[in-house]
């Protein structure tokens, strides 16, 4: 943790990702197991379950950065649209490649390139911090609905393996994404209500658990569980705007920013450790070749 620390003010003075670092970290880790008689380390699990974890981070530290007003609204729907335009003209770009050369079918293909379509917030927000204000809040915008966009559409794309007919599955998605929303909504509505009256100073990660739980629910019922995550994420970042209309005996708007700020903290720095212990351990599947003469 202490040297992911100083890789990210490493990040901050050069521009070069600290995710990148981590993962040299990672490779140099298990040469040097390996160069101490270590063969092979089963760190499948560990890194499914940080994977997970960490992809609920990145989809809530990502909503909790987007913050609407209409003052930003053009430069949210031009980052918006180039993200999209941008994940599209990549997958179907790679998706032909990988056809072309690995015969594995579209759909298959498709499920491989979408994850080398997306550009990654890890990557680009510690590239622009010496860049002027307006370009940095673009670029900003720009990776995280890319990452957004890019999840959702890589797990769509998942689910559309199961099915044979294109009409069921456009049939299921709408089914599921309607579902999903009214139920996301409702959830987050209900959520942020209880814990605003909640008085126990510990609370944020309860609410961070509560969020996986329903996540996991969500997965188990074949709902796109990080809709959830991120209408929650949000609805708390936007809060005046979605909460103005409520009658104020339902809204306590001292411990409603209280929340906010305080979980906004807590998801930084969950995703710093997420973050960290992920790509070190992801770094370990990876082996340096020495050249040899």
């Amino acid at each position: 943790v202490i040297i992911s620390y100083f890789f990210n003010l490493i990040s901050r003075r050069t521009n070069f990702p600290s995710v990148l670092l981590l993962l040299i970290l990672g490779m140099l880790i298990k040469s040097g197991l390996m160069l101490a008689g270590f063969s092979s380390l089963n760190l499948d699990s560990v890194l499914e379950l940080l994977g997970i974890i960490g992809l609920i981070m990145i989809v809530l530290e990502a909503a909790l950065d987007l913050k609407f007003s209409k003052e930003k609204a053009p430069l949210i729907f031009k980052a918006f649209l180039i993200a999209l335009l941008s994940l599209v003209a990549g997958t179907l770009i790679i998706t032909l490649l990988i056809d072309q050369y690995i015969d594995k079918g579209f759909l298959i293909s498709m499920v491989y390139a979408i994850p080398l379509s997306i550009v990654s917030s890890a990557i680009i927000i510690p590239s622009v911090i010496n860049f002027r204000e307006e370009q940095r809040e673009f670029m900003v915008y720009e990776a995280t609905f890319s990452d957004i966009l890019g999840i959702l559409f890589f797990y769509f794309t998942i689910e559309s393996t199961h099915f044979e007919n294109a009409g069921a599955l456009a049939i299921s998605v709408l089914v599921n994404l309607l579902i999903t929303v009214l139920a996301s909504f409702a959830l987050s509505i209900l959520l942020i209500y209880l814990f605003q009256r909640i008085k126990t100073q510990v609370k944020l990660f309860l609410l961070l658990s509560v969020l996986i739980v329903l996540y996991s629910l969500g997965k188990l019922l074949h709902l796109s569980s990080l809709i959830i995550i991120l209408i929650f994420g949000l609805m708390l970042e936007n809060k005046e705007m979605i909460f103005k209309r409520f009658p104020t005996r339902y809204v306590v708007e001292e411990a409603l920013n209280h929340i906010h700020i305080n979980f906004k903290l807590i998801t930084l720095e969950t995703s710093f450790i997420i973050r960290t212990f992920f790509f070190i351990i992801f770094g370990t599947f990876f082996t340096i070749v020495y050249p040899t003469f």
